[in-house]
């Protein structure tokens, strides 16, 4: 998967996993979030998340790959 063609978001590092689905608008609430991480459809690159309060960490200008189920990704960069 060619990384560079995926939507991108700006967060700080310590954005919430439910955050960052909603900014990449794989989820319009925090509760549509929650619901796709309870069920098992959210993945930090081939990692799944299993707790609806995980937060992305990283460094400053890291780019951590978002799944949301098999055809939604997109890259959350770190300020």
């Amino acid at each position: 998967m060619d990384v560079s063609l995926l939507p991108r978001v700006s967060a700080p590092p310590s954005v919430k996993v439910v955050d960052a689905l909603i900014q990449l608008g794989f989820a319009s609430s925090k509760k549509e979030a929650k619901r796709l991480i309870a069920g098992g459809g959210c993945k930090i690159g081939e990692d799944k998340v299993a707790d609806e309060g995980a937060e992305l960490g990283g460094e400053a200008g890291e780019e951590i790959v978002l799944r949301a189920g098999k055809k939604r990704a997109g890259v959350v960069v770190l300020q």
